[in-house]
């Protein structure tokens, strides 16, 4: 399923639940309208399940139907009673990634094409020269455009992925934690994710200790799982959670400073889903710098070079003009 799909699917599962639709006939209902095959054979997996009397978040989860971090918020909800209200934070989430994924898009085109459009201007001047034929510049750009793509697409396909599998999640967190520029934006994003899940989860009335360690597991970054394992431990030993928090490198002062006031006040909840809020808007401010930044950046290192090959083609055209007429003389 799409984001968009996502948030269609939990605001409908609300809706019913609300009407006192139970949860079989709900994914009955699915399945005699579903068309894709894939997707029905789950569907019709998560009936026969829940006409047995299994859980939903296990049944679900074996599916690979809904995102990894999902499962332990279904569960949360299932065990507190609090399903419904699961549903509407998850379907106003995923509509809210849904914009953010169609901003995301939207906010590459332009350095998309900006970027296809230089990779045809540098080898120009061979082609102007006659070093190369006109055949040979449409190949070596149209090639090197086409392997750009295929990154792109890769890249792509391991973000969506990377909502289901946790594996995959992983692996798209390291790849940006290589690239300099998003790596403060990326170490943001999966707190912004941790804290978020464990307000959601905390608010369905879910335990502390099951909350941190389930926000932990599904964490895309393996730092906050082992972290959140520890402050679990020490917390249990007698220590309070705030000073069992202070313990942890990977989590922010703000986040930090969220527990302890959190503890405090009894509303632990309130206090991670505005630090996540806080953390979401400075993510997504800092992206859309860097996605200002992009064709500014390209279109400057396209003119340098131009200029570059201007100035050494006429250097080299004057030291022969030279010579000539030094031999001449």
């Amino acid at each position: 399923m799409t984001l968009h799909e996502l948030g269609l699917f939990y605001s409908n599962l609300s809706e019913m639940q609300s009407a006192g639709v139970g949860l079989v006939d709900f994914f009955q209902t699915l399945y005699n309208s579903e068309k894709n095959e894939d997707r029905k054979k789950k569907l019709r997996f998560v009936v026969e399940n829940l006409k047995k009397g299994r859980p939903l978040a296990s049944t679900l989860k074996q599916t690979g139907l809904l995102p990894v971090y999902d499962i332990p918020l279904i569960e949360s909800g299932e065990k507190s009673g609090t399903l419904t209200r699961v549903c509407d934070i998850l379907a106003k989430n995923h509509q809210m990634a849904a914009d953010s994924l169609k901003h995301v898009i939207n906010g590459l085109k332009k350095p998309l094409f900006t970027f296809a459009a230089a990779l045809f201007i540098p080898p120009f001047p061979d082609l102007f020269t006659e070093k190369i034929t006109l055949k040979q510049y449409l190949v070596q750009g149209f090639g090197t455009l086409g392997v750009v793509v295929l990154i792109f697409y890769f890249l792509y396909r391991l973000f969506m992925n990377s909502f289901f599998d946790l594996q995959a999640a992983r692996l798209r967190h390291k790849i940006l934690l290589f690239i300099p520029f998003v790596r403060d934006l990326a170490k943001k994003s999966v707190l912004e994710t941790f804290c978020s899940s464990l307000a959601i989860m905390l608010e369905a009335g879910l335990p502390i200790y099951d909350a941190l360690m389930l926000a932990g597991q599904t964490s895309a970054e393996p730092e906050i799982s082992d972290a959140t394992q520890r402050i679990v431990k020490l917390s249990k030993s007698g220590m309070p959670l705030p000073q069992a928090f202070q313990k942890e490198e990977v989590f922010s002062d703000e986040i930090k400073n969220s527990v302890a006031l959190g503890t405090a006040s009894g509303k632990i909840p309130m206090f991670l889903d505005r630090t996540a809020k806080s953390l979401k808007k400075d993510v997504d401010m800092k992206f859309d710098n860097i996605m200002k930044a992009i064709p500014v950046t390209i279109y400057w290192m396209v003119v340098l070079y131009v200029l570059w090959v201007i100035v050494g083609f006429y250097i080299v055209r004057m030291t022969t003009l030279d010579q000539i007429m030094s031999g001449g003389n």
